[in-house]
């Protein structure tokens, strides 16, 4: 989806697929918002499994008021595979083992121990959305930026190396429950407010493509067209509300950042778990964390501003009475091993502030621009109440700050000692 023909294209065969099945959505809208797509396979499916390799996709297009140069996004694919399974494996059948009798006449063979489900658990053989399970694995996953209808950037701005994430369905006895389960072998991610305005171009082509009621002009442009009238019920109440865990372990995590001026910074994270259980708060740790930014005087080379060892971070929700009235509070509680915080030699601090707050500023500037499709400036602080900030608390064993210096001020320090 590079040329502008093959957009409109794709264009209209979306509107004719959603003539034809928007009666038949309308009707079905209720019953689906009820229950996760896990859960709204069909029961005739038991098992499934698709694989696939040398997979690639290009989304790109031009923007009118800014350049005629194509931009986008290029995704390519090594290998993935998919397998579903409606209910899990049964146990084998394992006969039990008997032990030499010293009469032989008096053996006698017994029959085998079988292991009978209890009711309403995934073996046994009732209609129940329990134990559903949707594997996806995906290996070398590389995402370019397009520069043109030919031309792409040599390095991938994203790129995952073994991606692994299962959903499943089950029952804890207090409600339905959907897990969602990943590991991450390593992840590097290359920011830019050039790379984002390219993924955001592409997204507007996409939205171009398959949404009915505006063009890529009026998305840019911020014209409003007629839409159809809606179809959408009511929500829908359901018995029992379906809890959600999330288990997602990354081995190592870079993210790296170009900001408008120098020094650009770099983050790292060494063994990263983020989880959301029924009876604990969400929380998120990680081995180790670092942060670096540019040396001052050596191009390539990073030098260490902050470390924190074993770091774990709480989103905790308390009621609390106050007076005759109950008010929840919410907390973040981090607790960690070990904090280091340096300033390198002849570093600006400020410039890396200053850096943080302009591409903050112009990523919210870009993304109000391709949610609307206008050029409105939203920048503009007017008058807003106080802000209500959740509580935050830090716990560290150690706490180091350091201010290096340079290599006249190491080499005289060395020779005297104040």
């Amino acid at each position: 989806m590079v040329r502008p023909e093959i957009s409109a294209g794709v264009r209209q065969i979306s509107q004719q697929l959603h003539r034809r099945a928007e009666v038949k959505r309308a009707e079905k809208k209720a019953v689906l918002r009820k229950t996760n797509f896990l859960r709204r396979f069909p029961p005739w499916l038991l098992q499934f499994q698709l694989q696939g390799s040398n997979f690639g996709v290009e989304v790109a297009g031009v923007d009118p008021d800014v350049s005629e140069i194509t931009r986008g996004v290029a995704l390519q694919l090594e290998s993935w595979t998919a397998e579903y399974k409606s209910q899990k494996d049964a146990p084998v059948e394992r006969p039990l083992s008997q032990r030499r009798r010293l009469s032989r006449s008096s053996s006698s063979i017994e029959p085998p121990i079988k292991v009978i489900s209890p009711p309403g658990s995934p073996l046994s053989s009732s209609p129940s959305t329990d134990g559903r399970r949707l594997a996806l694995h995906v290996r070398g996953l590389d995402g370019f930026i397009v520069e043109g209808l030919d031309t792409l950037e040599p390095e991938s701005f994203i790129s995952l190396p073994r991606f692994e994430i299962a959903f499943s369905t089950s029952d804890d006895g207090r409600g339905p429950i959907f897990h969602l389960n990943s590991n991450v072998k390593a992840f590097y991610f290359r920011y830019s407010l050039y790379r984002y305005y390219a993924v955001g171009l592409a997204m507007a082509v996409l939205k171009q493509a398959f949404d009915n009621n505006h063009s890529l002009t009026e998305v840019f442009q911020g014209s409003e067209s007629s839409t159809s009238p809606d179809h959408s019920p009511s929500p829908s109440i359901t018995n029992a509300h379906e809890l959600t865990t999330v288990d997602i372990k990354a081995g190592f995590l870079q993210i790296k950042s170009s900001m408008p001026s120098d020094p650009p910074l770099m983050l790292q994270a060494f063994g990263m778990e983020v989880g959301m259980h029924r009876w604990s708060a969400p929380f998120v740790k990680a081995r180790l964390m670092r942060l670096y930014a540019e040396a001052p005087q050596i191009q390539a080379a990073w030098a260490r501003i902050a470390s924190v060892k074993n770091v774990r971070l709480d989103l905790r929700e308390s009621r609390r009475k106050h007076g005759m009235v109950f008010i929840n509070e919410k907390s973040m509680d981090v607790t960690t091993d070990f904090i280091r915080l340096a300033i390198p030699h002849q570093l600006v601090l400020h410039k890396i502030f200053d850096n943080i707050a302009n591409v903050l500023k112009a990523t919210e500037q870009l993304h109000h621009r391709f949610k609307t499709g206008t050029n409105e400036y939203i920048l503009k602080k007017p008058p807003e109440r106080p802000r209500k900030v959740p509580r935050v608390s830090l716990r560290s064993k150690v706490l180091l700050f350091e201010i290096e210096d340079g290599p006249f001020e190491w080499k005289l320090g060395s020779i005297y000692r104040l």
